[in-house]
């Protein structure tokens, strides 16, 4: 797998061939295979002409020459894009950001000017964003076209808006009202409500219309001609919004957030304060990007660190990238890798270089990428059904609720405000009136009622808890349809707890560090043999419930008593004479049918010659098959996540990922006294069969990811049927016999309990 980590590469100075064959080189002797050329505050040479483009190019096939497999352009210098390093709003005044300033008169009139700022670009004039493409991704394609879908995978849009204004940001005062502003606006705003804009501006739903207008016209004028290009070009559009973090930041310099970034076709978010706390994380940008992950399934990419402190831990550094994977992103921008750092003249405050400026990148870089790899794994597994939150229409600040949602473990992602909701177990909608659970059809003044009530009513896949059984806090939690489930510490310190994942009915003990992730990988169980079961005849007729399409075959007993029996009123047919899938001892006193195809549904067997009692362990029947006999009488698919095998007699392999702690010196198992053999990669630990079911972890496992292998073998109980049918026939015949103590396989999933010193 592609090592996911990005060098931000801040070009500053005029770095010659030599050196941009040092700084690449430096990239690749510590595992780099990407790089992001990045024109920044400090960069010496004319931006967007032919000194830039020759940089540009020495980097491009200096990187091919060196074994590079990725390449990403970035389409301004700084930031916010779409100025062209200011060349858009020089070109023509119509092209600067446009805003209607609406003054409050004494006499209760307004006035209205239509304000220029020569500082940003009208992003919501499609003249303005068509000089924008021309005089940047034109030009680098004029130069690198050949590298376009191949070398060259993308190009990066930072923080472009329409929400820009005075000093930094739009913001109305008590007299005047300041809005965003574009040629049309009126003529969309009369075709959207039927009223004049200018007379509406204190109607209750202005904002909403007015973010709605924004957001349709920015995707139209913006993301949609840029999304065009690059798709045309062969190359992915990447980037991110501005001020996800609130809902109405958001909707000021996005419109409609969730549209805009689904404009992306590699959606991303800026995180570069590296902020890893459940009170300090921005929840709603996360979601706000996995939105748009999740609409155009490519992955994402996470612009991080930049902000640093230089000092940040290698624990928080690969904490961080674990929190982006969990929201769907696979790709880690490193910001910011300068060649040199002059650039600090003109941002001093900014300072976390990440490259052999550090002195333990070159040779640790490594370390943070195989885990960095191993999490981006995690993007590609399908999400559970979760809880869904609608991104509101009004300004309603639902960050507690959604922190709320994290600290109960409620599993939880966006929808858009017109979205219909699919494979949601509920959807909140949030607005000035409350939270509003649309399934329920209830509304929850505060979101820690709602809360409250979701985490009591509504299904949880998995649920983390101290050793005391209370709620485990300041944890992130997430599952996945494959049986994964990961949980993130959200500590900023180092410390250590022993947790229980509660999941499928299984508690899974494990330790969790401060900042670290632990990952419960799925087991997959296979057994050496087909599962064979009795039918129980309590009168000559039974049902069998099929929950999906089966094919059986069943073994009707031959000797001594012998049994005819039918299903469904068709006799199950002899095919063999010899029942070859029984255990030796019954193959000649059995004959087996052809498979037979059963239908979900109800099926009857009826046993119309022979007796089910008399014998006690040579029951009439036998049913065989790759099932699962979820109860006596249910059949369902084995879906090899062991359960319905607890009547499964041979041998029962599980396999799965593992992670051992650093100072775990040996696995403890709860084997139900079944000889058990355990196997790490393909290093065999031994095999017990009584206590204690200890096996010592060789020193070279510790600390690392391996596959693990659990390999026990049952006795020949199971296929009689559980210890209440037996005790039920023997009842019914007042016969003495004796009875298994318990029923031999109480787990057919086992879990490893790591000792530690």
């Amino acid at each position: 797998m592609l090592n996911p980590l990005i060098p931000m590469g801040a070009i500053t100075g005029k770095p010659d061939l030599e050196l941009i064959t040092y700084t690449l080189k430096m990239f690749k002797k510590a595992g780099i295979e990407q790089y992001l050329i990045y024109p920044r505050s400090g960069c010496e040479l004319e931006y967007l002409e032919d000194e830039w483009f020759d940089c540009c190019q020495n980097i491009v096939e200096t990187a091919e020459k060196l074994g590079y497999k990725a390449i990403w352009l970035y389409d301004e210098f700084n930031w916010p894009s779409g100025q062209c390093g200011g060349k858009t709003m020089q070109h023509s005044k119509d092209f600067q950001l446009k805003t209607l300033h609406a003054k409050r008169n004494q006499d209760g009139s307004k006035s209205f000017e239509i304000v220029y700022n020569p500082k940003f670009p009208d992003l919501l004039n499609p003249e303005a964003v068509a000089f924008f493409i021309e005089n940047t991704h034109e030009k680098y394609f004029q130069r690198l076209g050949k590298h376009f879908g191949t070398l060259i995978k993308g190009i990066f849009t930072d923080e472009p808006s329409p929400g820009y204004c005075g000093e930094y940001t739009e913001q109305s005062t008590k007299d005047t009202l300041k809005i965003t502003w574009w040629n049309g606006l009126e003529d969309d705003y009369l075709a959207m409500t039927g009223r004049n804009l200018r007379d509406d501006l204190d109607h209750p739903d202005f904002q909403k219309n007015h973010s709605l207008l924004i957001g349709k016209q920015f995707r139209k004028v913006y993301f949609d001609p840029l999304r065009t290009w690059c798709d045309e070009h062969n190359i992915l559009l990447t980037g991110h919004l501005m001020g996800e973090h609130t809902v109405s930041g958001s909707k000021r310099f996005n419109g409609d957030p969730l549209s805009s970034i689904a404009g992306f076709s590699l959606p991303g978010l800026d995180e570069i304060s590296t902020r890893t706390t459940l009170d300090t994380i921005e929840w709603l940008t996360f979601a706000t990007a996995r939105y748009g992950i999740e609409a155009n399934q490519n992955g994402g990419l996470a612009e991080l660190f930049a902000l640093g402190p230089a000092d940040l831990p290698p624990a928080r550094l690969r904490q961080m990238i674990a929190l982006c994977a969990l929201h769907g992103i696979d790709r880690y921008v490193m910001a910011v890798s300068q060649i040199d750092f002059r650039g600090n003249v003109g941002k001093p405050t900014w300072f976390n270089p990440c490259s052999d400026d550090q002195p333990w990148f070159t040779d640790n870089l490594e370390f943070l990428a195989h885990d960095a790899r191993q999490f981006a794994k995690l993007t590609k597994l399908k999400r559970i059904p979760e809880l869904a939150v609608r991104y509101p229409l009004d300004l309603v600040d639902i960050n507690p609720l959604l922190k709320l949602l994290v600290s109960a473990q409620i599993q939880w992602h966006l929808i858009n405000h017109d979205e219909q909701a699919t494979d949601e177990i509920e959807v909140v909608n949030p607005s000035k009136l409350g939270f509003h659970l649309e399934n329920a059809n209830l509304t929850f003044k505060d979101p820690n009622d709602l809360v409250e009530y979701v985490d009591e009513y509504l299904p949880k896949q998995a649920l983390v808890t101290n050793e005391d059984g209370t709620k485990a806090n300041n944890i992130f939690v997430k599952s996945y349809s494959d049986g994964t489930i990961a949980v993130l510490d959200l500590h900023d310190e180092v410390l250590q707890r022993n947790l229980i994942l509660n999941a499928n009915g299984v508690k899974r003990h494990f330790t969790l560090y401060g900042r670290d992730i632990h990952i419960a990988y799925p087991w997959t169980i296979m057994r050496d043999r087909p599962n064979i079961a009795r039918p129980t005849f309590e009168t000559n007729e039974t049902t069998l419930e099929v929950k999906n399409k089966l094919t059986v075959q069943f073994a009707l007993r031959t000797y001594h008593d012998p049994a005819s029996v039918s299903i469904d009123g068709q006799p199950i047919e002899i095919a063999e004479q010899e029942a070859t899938l029984l255990p030796h001892g019954f193959q000649e006193l059995y004959a087996i049918s052809k498979p037979i195809t059963l239908q979900p549904g109800t099926h009857t067997l009826k046993l119309e010659q022979g007796e089910d009692f008399k014998l006690v362990f040579m029951p009439p029947a036998w049913i065989i098959g790759d099932f699962a006999f979820t109860s006596p009488n249910v059949l369902d698919i084995d879906r090899h996540d062991g359960e319905g095998l607890d009547n499964f007699a041979g041998t029962i392999t599980q396999s799965s990922t593992i992670s051992i702690p650093l100072n775990a010196t040996a696995i403890q198992l709860e084997t139900d006294e079944l000889f058990t053999e355990i196997t790490l990669d393909t290093t065999s630990l031994g095999t017990r069969g009584w206590s204690p079911f200890i096996w010592n972890i060789p020193a070279p496992f510790r600390g690392k990811t391996v596959k693990i292998q659990i390999r026990r073998q049952t006795s020949i109980a199971p296929i009689f049927g559980k210890r209440e049918l037996l005790d039920s026939i023997l009842k019914r015949k007042a016969m003495f016999c004796v009875l298994p103590g318990k029923y031999p396989i109480q787990n057919p999933l086992v879990e490893p309990k790591f000792i530690l010193f």
